[in-house]
């Protein structure tokens, strides 16, 4: 099976609702030439953030801790992520 495609809700701080995901196959026979990976590409790192985006994450990041949806722990591994991206 190949993955043709994948459309996926982009929220990431979903709150009271279900993410969303539509994935689409293809079946192909055992030594099909699509089977066999091609190069890779060196994954993009994700791009700095300006100060009022940080902000901004992170009280969306406290309202979730606050309401009792992120773990302490969780919270600071996140928080650890976007100040990396800083």
């Amino acid at each position: 099976m190949k993955v043709v495609s994948v459309q996926e809700d982009k929220n990431q701080y979903l709150v009271g609702e279900f993410a969303q995901v539509t994935l689409r196959f293809k079946a192909l026979a055992p030594g099909d030439a699509e089977l066999t990976p091609g190069p890779t590409a060196a994954p993009v790192p994700p791009k700095p953030m300006t100060t009022d985006e940080l902000g901004a994450e992170l009280t969306k990041l406290d309202a979730l801790r606050k309401q009792g949806l992120l773990t302490d722990a969780e919270f600071d591994a996140l928080k650890q992520k976007l100040l990396n991206r800083f």
